[in-house]
């Protein structure tokens, strides 16, 4: 009777207490050019295909699709099996980059994370990640010039009243020359408590436990 008391208070806990899998479509983009909507121009894979402005291509390595853009693997497996999104920076302002709506419950917290890294030193890209039309930063970042390698931003969004989210990245630097990056394992969850709270709900289950006990 004790395990079965157990189980029937853990089923209680909030969804949020459990790891969830990440809501993205295709978000490290093993799938190729699907799940996701773009402004920019979708080209097939190729030599050079990334001329000019305003379009991107998911392949392996930058250097595959533009002659001049670093050569480096993915985040994801950094090997040529894996797969990333490669942009050459529109010149045109307010273009997605990237976006997809997600369904989410209301009064849901939920954790975001991209990584990106520059694959031309010049004038890296200034982006603003958003959910429903507000950075989740809080300001747009710049990338660096790429030498670091790949960088993860991060950030939580609580849904409030909404049920959709539409997340997207917009790039803010117009400049034609330059402004060329990758982007690759961007995922969404619902967010997991802190140990600390994770605890405080274990008490509470044995608190239960030892009241029905104490009744018996």
């Amino acid at each position: 009777m004790k395990r079965s008391i157990l189980i029937s208070g853990l089923a209680a806990l909030p969804l949020g207490a459990l790891a969830s899998g990440n809501l993205i479509v295709n978000g490290n983009f093993q799938s190729g050019d699907t799940g996701f909507a773009s402004d920019y121009v979708s080209v097939a894979p190729g030599p050079n295909v990334l001329f000019p402005e305003d379009r991107y291509t998911v392949d392996s390595n930058p250097n595959n699709d533009h002659s001049s853009f670093a050569s480096f693997y993915d985040h994801t497996f950094g090997n040529a099996d894996g797969k990333m999104m490669i942009v050459n920076g529109a010149a045109d302002n307010g273009m997605r980059v990237w976006e997809e709506t997600i369904a989410v419950d209301a009064g849901t917290s939920y954790d975001l994370s991209f990584w990106l890294r520059s694959c031309y030193p010049t004038a890296p890209a200034n982006l603003s990640f958003q959910v429903n039309g507000v950075d989740i930063l809080g300001s747009p970042v710049q990338l660096d010039d790429g030498t670091l390698g790949w960088t993860n931003f991060a950030s939580s969004w609580n849904s409030g009243a909404s049920t959709s989210a539409v997340v997207r990245i917009i790039d803010l630097n117009l400049e034609p020359s330059g402004n060329d990056f990758v982007l690759d394992d961007i995922s969404m969850a619902q967010a997991v408590p802190e140990p600390a709270t994770m605890t405080a709900m274990g008490l509470g289950v044995l608190a239960l436990v030892r009241r029905r006990r104490a009744t018996r």
